[in-house]
């Protein structure tokens, strides 16, 4: 399969370049394995924070979870730390505008991000590709949350032969505020592993 790309969004004033990272050509460090998903993390050039891999099988068709990841109304359901999401907008068929806020331990501030989530099949491998970019400038950020400015989120769903689907997430960001390095390398291993095991547990209740 070819290596996945990602788009790290470089913002400057109010213009934002775009540099492309090659995941699968990151130093990546095996940091934690749990029932059955796998992380690891990576240093990102210029960046004091670590980007991280998640792979894992979940038995379920690959419509289904495309069913949930691009639903915003099920993220609390699932995604760790979630508070709200919803979609702003569908720019395209296949873009979407999604608002989402994170619930942080105390007492560190709350975040939100704004992100543009472009979505994409391979009609060769049936691979399916959700690239999520943290954008501006689109809504007011709210005076109890941060606003994160630089992220990235991909998500890799591979359908198997089995009608299972192997699932790999990437995520990189910068939290922006003030908030120790430590917490964030440390919720990069963290978010990754309960936010799977909040999926496989999400498909199996059939509540989607």
């Amino acid at each position: 399969m070819k290596s996945l790309l990602v788009v790290l969004a470089l913002l400057c004033a109010q213009w934002a370049s775009a540099a492309i990272i090659e995941i699968d050509s990151l130093d990546w460090k095996l940091k934690k394995e749990n029932d059955d998903i796998r992380v690891l993390t990576a240093t990102v050039p210029e960046s004091e924070h670590r980007a991280y891999l998640a792979v894992t099988v979940v038995d379920a068709h690959v419509d289904d979870l495309v069913a949930i990841i691009r639903n915003p109304q099920t993220c609390a359901k699932w995604v760790y730390r979630c508070g709200q999401s919803y979609r702003v907008s569908r720019e395209t068929p296949n873009v979407d505008l999604v608002y989402t806020s994170s619930d942080m331990p105390f007492p560190v501030k709350d975040r939100d991000t704004l992100a543009r989530i472009t979505w994409n099949q391979d009609p060769e491998t049936k691979v399916i590709h959700a690239v999520g970019v943290a954008t501006r400038d689109i809504l007011a950020p709210k005076d109890k949350h941060i606003r994160i400015e630089e992220a990235t989120v991909i998500w890799e769903l591979t359908p198997l032969d089995d009608g299972k689907t192997r699932v790999r997430t990437f995520g990189h960001a910068d939290p922006g505020g003030e908030l120790p390095t430590w917490l964030t390398n440390q919720l990069s291993t963290e978010v990754p592993v309960k936010t799977l095991n909040g999926l496989k547990k999400l498909v199996a209740s059939n509540r989607f």
